[in-house]
Formats: structure tokens, sequence, C-alpha cells
């Protein structure tokens, strides 16, 4: 048996000639559809230009990435002055607030659960069924 498997690595290098903080990343170009069924290598470049100073990277599931990506870029497209934490935490919400769009419209409905909030009350409630 197969199994789809995907490399993106990041790593952070504060000791340079220059003295600069950079980011190293590493990933393949390969991408699967239909639980690797159909896939293609070379067709993919899975790193995204936000803006001047930043990239998003992403991995997964295709059917979702573009909206994920689409909802960081959105959130942090001008944020051109802000430090590796601050920015991180900001694609981080925009990811959470999406995810929670996603999850309602492609997973919870076929449980005729109707919101994410619903979701939470059921899966925390004293009459717990999740």
């Amino acid at each position: 048996m197969e199994e789809v498997v995907t490399i993106c690595a990041a790593a952070i290098n504060n000791d340079n000639q220059e003295n600069a903080t950079l980011i190293h990343l590493v990933f393949d170009k390969q991408v699967t559809f239909g639980n690797g069924a159909f896939g293609a290598d070379g067709s993919m470049w899975k790193v995204k230009r936000i803006n001047a100073k930043w990239c998003v990277m992403v991995a997964g599931d295709t059917s979702s990435l573009s909206v994920l990506r689409e909802a960081v870029i959105e959130a942090a497209q001008y944020e051109t002055k802000t430090g590796f934490r601050k920015f991180s935490r900001l694609c981080a919400k925009a990811f959470r607030e999406e995810r929670k769009e996603l999850l309602e419209t492609e997973v919870l409905t076929d449980y005729d659960i109707n919101s994410y909030q619903e979701y939470l009350d059921l899966k925390s409630g004293k009459d717990r069924i999740l």
C-alpha cells in the first residue's frame, strides 16, 4: 500500500554574515488528489509570496488549500514591518477562522450540524454526543 507523502519544512537561521534572520524553506512540488489516486510531480509551487517580506508555505489536502491560503494573504498582505512572532500569530488566526468556515460548509453539514458553535456545544455539553 502506498502512502501520500509531502515535504514542507522551514528553518530559522540567525547566524549569518549580515546579522539578519533568514528562514530557509524546503518543499516538494508534487500535488495529489483523491487520497493519492491521482497526482503530478513538479506541478505546483507550495510557496506563495504574500508581500515583499513574507511567504506562506502550504501542505495537505488541496481542496481547501487555496481558500486557506487566500485567507492568510488577505489578513497579512500589508504587514511588512511585523516581526516573526506577530506575523505567525496573525497567519494562525486567519487560518483558524477560515478553517471554521470550511468545517461548517464541508464537514458539519454531513451531520446536520449548522455551525461551528453548535459543534462545540455538542462536544462539550452535558448531553455530549461527540
